[in-house]
């Protein structure tokens, strides 16, 4: 997987810029951000889009928080579920590696995304996810931004919910 810096990331929307911008400026010094300190007033019209996640001691990528239009756009809200259980088998340990890596080393993880729905409709976006601190000063949280999720078919997005995730892109970025 590539690393790229801030700078040199080919966004694919000027939102997932401009949640990656808010995050760095939430940072002091080389230090990550808390969660507690973002503000949803400062960024209002990301909030459908983000998710706030959590590594578990045992592993397991805990949803805390899922954005309206996040549960729209996959057809269900996972809040309180594994986000590593949307991944296969062969994926969810790679996976798992790259969001320990962000966490240990204060990266961000962009990706370009494809779910698949329990009748195979494809919905696709690109996402940047973001390390930060829990209150006790562990980096253990995750915020993420979702964008541009599309659904490649006819049906009610809450009728037929995405069950598999698949990156087709994915580099890290440092600031």
């Amino acid at each position: 997987m590539s690393i790229k810096q801030f700078g040199d990331v080919d966004w694919s929307d000027d939102r997932l810029r401009e949640f990656a911008a808010y995050w760095d400026s939430l940072r002091t010094s080389d230090e990550l951000p808390r969660q507690s300190d973002f503000n949803p007033a400062d960024v209002t019209h990301l909030l459908p889009g983000m998710a706030i996640y959590e590594l578990q001691p045992d592993g397991q990528l805990h949803c805390r928080l899922m954005g309206t239009g996040l549960a729209d756009a996959f057809g269900w809200d996972y809040t309180n579920l594994d986000f590593l259980s949307l991944w296969t088998d062969v994926e969810r340990e790679q996976v798992r590696q790259h969001f320990i890596q962000m966490l240990k080393n204060g990266m961000g993880l962009y990706t370009d995304l494809i779910g698949y729905t329990e009748s195979g409709v494809k919905v696709t976006g690109s996402s940047i996810c973001l390390p930060a601190l829990d209150n006790e000063g562990q980096a253990n949280r995750i915020i993420g931004m979702t964008v541009a999720p599309e659904r490649m078919g006819q049906f009610g997005t809450r009728e037929d919910k995405v069950v598999t995730i698949h990156a087709t892109r994915a580099c890290h970025i440092t600031f």
